[in-house]
């Protein structure tokens, strides 16, 4: 082992010298003050079990050694190594000065990256002022900052000013791929997933009522999952009998398929589920229902737009699970901002199948359309009248801003 003690007027210096003398994997062992700058005790090659602060007569004498007060000159000191009658335990504590140092050197570089971003955008401002002006526009609707970078960079040229910015939301638009109205034409077996309170169960209401106006009556039944809250069969056996539609629970795969064969003569089956927290490990069962490729059950997975960026991507992440085939967002009447669940769609290529914007059955139920959600976000950023600060929007275009719209 060696150990040396180093004089240097701060921190900073003394490190420095560390690290010519002894190399990176030094370890520093101790520090102090005095009036003429910082004395730091380092060491190499050593072991952890000699430097207990109680025990240790090697660090003891460190400790006794009185500073020179005179001109700070580096001092090399090398020791031998006491031998040990037993193995000591060592729980190594960071000097504060060190702490400081590295608190302090954070706040720098974190200073440096703004200043560095704040420079960035303000050059992008000057340079592409079309881009810039897309890029901030696409942030106030809630965009993320992945999606609006991309838009922005790509837009035409050869367009300026607001003529610009239309022509980014048309081809955002155009990226919303949709069902074209698939339930409510061909029918078959559907399955709404999604967290608890996103509407799950007045949305299969509306999509019953709406298929039986347009295909005649007793062509619908609906099937439920969910018999652990207190309450939700009964909502759901309400909407049957005024839809005039026979209801059943399912809880198994055998008892989908049992039930799928007593509604065979049915155009249109649709299944409400339970909404569960991801820990839930009846989530997990209730998922693998619908994953399986032996029944031909199509999954749509219902987001509200109410909900934050974060509970929109676990409820992604979640019910992936049961192979979502297309989104249906509801609550748009609701809703302040819905760039950030825009993004989540267009960024995980789903499709769009329905919208819902109110609590009207049927009539509150619509087709998706790409050009119409741009529409809604439009509105809605006009009415909240948001601001973007201009540092958050130079971290977001620097590409340091998590896509976190909360």
């Amino acid at each position: 082992m060696r150990v040396k003690r180093f004089f240097a007027e701060n921190m900073t210096e003394a490190i420095r010298l560390v690290r010519e003398t002894l190399g990176e994997d030094a370890a520093i062992l101790s520090t102090n003050r005095s009036e003429q700058g910082i004395e730091v005790v380092a060491a190499v090659e050593y072991d952890d079990s000699m430097f207990d602060q109680k025990a240790n007569p090697l660090v003891e004498a460190y400790q006794q050694t009185p500073i020179k007060t005179a001109t700070p000159t580096p001092t090399h000191t090398k020791l031998t190594q006491p031998k040990k009658t037993a193995p000591l335990k060592h729980r190594a504590v960071e000097d504060p000065a060190l702490t400081a140092l590295r608190n302090e050197l954070k706040d720098m570089r974190e200073l440096l990256q703004d200043d560095l971003a704040g420079l960035a955008w303000r050059e992008k401002e000057r340079e592409t002022p079309a881009q810039a002006m897309v890029f901030r526009r696409l942030r106030q609707l809630g965009f993320s900052a992945n999606l609006a970078r991309r838009y922005a960079k790509s837009s035409n040229s050869e367009l300026v000013g607001d003529a610009c910015y239309r022509d980014v939301l048309a081809a955002i638009g155009n990226s919303l791929t949709t069902t074209e109205d698939d339930i409510l034409t061909h029918g078959g077996i559907v399955a709404l997933v999604g967290p608890t309170g996103v509407g799950k169960t007045t949305t299969i209401a509306k999509l019953a009522a709406l298929y039986a106006k347009r295909h005649g009556e007793g062509k619908v039944a609906l099937l439920t999952t969910d018999s652990y809250r207190i309450g939700a069969q009964d909502q759901l056996k309400v909407f049957g009998k005024l839809l005039d539609v026979p209801v059943r629970t399912i809880d198994t795969e055998s008892s989908l398929r049992a039930a799928l064969r007593s509604f065979d003569n049915k155009e249109l089956i649709l299944i409400d589920t339970a909404g569960m927290s991801r820990k839930d490990t009846r989530l997990n069962e209730q998922l693998k229902i619908f994953a399986s490729k032996r029944l031909p059950v199509k999954t749509h997975l219902v987001l509200s737009s109410t909900c934050q960026r974060l509970v929109l991507e676990s409820a992604l992440k979640t019910f992936r699970a049961a192979n979502i085939d297309a989104v249906i967002v509801t609550k748009i009447d609701e809703g302040i901002s819905i760039g950030g669940l825009i993004s989540l769609i267009i960024e995980n290529d789903l499709p769009l199948s329905y919208i819902t914007d109110g609590q009207k059955i049927p009539e509150d139920c619509h087709v998706a359309h790409g050009q119409c959600l741009i529409s809604c976000a439009s509105t809605m950023m006009m009415q909240a009248q948001s601001e973007t600060d201009e540092k958050c929007l130079a971290n977001a275009y620097d590409g340091r801003e998590f896509d976190v719209d909360i």
